[in-house]
C-alpha cells in the first residue's frame, strides 16, 4: 500500500492518492509493478507537469532485500528505506551520509516523534501551515478512515517513568503508517537537501534563500 502526497509552505499536506496492489512480495512482479507506480506524473489545473521527488519505504519486515533492491534500481534518494527506532524520544529522522553495506541510505525513524507530530498537525483546524488536507475520493473511504485512525496512544511506565506510546491494538493501519512516510521523506528532503517549500510564485521577486526550490530538487533526484 503506498500513497502520493504533495506539499506547500509550512508543510501543508495534501494527500492526493492511495494505491493497494494486489500480489506476492516475495516475488519481483509487484516489485516492478510498484516501481511502475511509483514513476506517475501529477497535472496541475494550468496544465503544469509535476513528478515526485522523494519517498520512503518501510524497510521493516521480511522483505527488506527487496526494499534494498527497489532503492538501488531507481535511486537512493528518490526512494529512500526507512526504519522505525523502537526507543522513546530520538529525533524525527535520521538520514545518514554514506550508504550502508547494502548499498543504500537507510534513515532511521524516531517512530514516536514522528507520530507525536502528525496528530499535532491533525487538531490544526483552517487550511495553512500544517494542515491535513484529503480529497473527495473513493480512495478515501471509512475503511481508509478507520485505519488512519487505528493507533491509540496509552501511558506506559519505563524506568519509572510514565509515558505515552503508541499502539494500534493490532489492528491494520497502513493508511497512518504511509503518511508518516510521507512526512519522513519531506523532512530528509528538507534538513539534508535543502528543498524549500517556500518557492515564490510565478512573476514574485525570488527571495534571498539559499534553499533549493521544489522544482530544482526534483530535478536534481530524478537525474540520480
Amino acid at each position: 500500500e503506498f500513497g502520493f502526497c504533495g506539499w506547500g509552505e509550512g508543510e501543508e499536506l495534501w494527500h492526493l492518492t492511495y494505491d493497494i496492489l494486489q500480489g506476492d512480495p516475495a516475488r519481483p512482479e509487484i516489485w516492478t509493478k510498484l516501481e511502475k507506480a511509483l514513476r506517475r506524473e501529477f497535472r496541475k489545473q494550468d496544465g503544469t507537469i509535476m513528478h515526485p521527488v522523494i519517498g520512503c519505504v518501510d524497510h521493516g519486515g521480511h522483505y527488506s532485500d527487496e526494499v534494498n533492491a527497489l532503492s538501488k534500481r531507481m535511486g537512493p534518494y528518490f526512494v529512500v528505506p526507512a526504519k522505525g527506532r523502537s526507543t522513546y524520544g530520538n529525533a524525527l529522522v535520521d538520514m545518514p551520509r554514506k550508504r550502508n553495506k547494502n548499498g543504500v541510505y537507510l534513515a532511521m525513524v524516531g517512530t514516536d516523534t514522528a507520530k507525536n507530530l502528525l496528530y499535532q498537525r491533525l487538531l490544526i483546524e483552517e487550511p495553512g501551515p500544517g494542515f491535513v488536507h484529503w480529497p473527495r475520493s473513493e480512495e478515501f473511504d471509512e475503511e481508509y478512515f478507520k485505519q488512519f485512525t487505528a493507533e491509540k496512544r496509552i501511558p506506559k511506565w519505563t524506568g519509572g517513568q510514565k509515558r505515552y506510546v503508541w499502539d494500534n491494538e493490532k489492528r491494520r493501519n497502513e493508511p497512518w503508517d504511509v503518511t508518516l512516510l510521507n512526512l519522513v521523506a519531506i523532512h530528509i528532503a528538507e534538513q539534508r537537501f535543502g528543498l524549500s517549500l517556500d518557492e515564490p510564485a510565478q512573476g514574485s521577486p525570488p527571495k534571498e534563500t539559499k534553499k533549493r526550490s521544489l522544482a530544482e530538487m526534483a530535478r536534481e533526484l530524478n537525474d540520480g
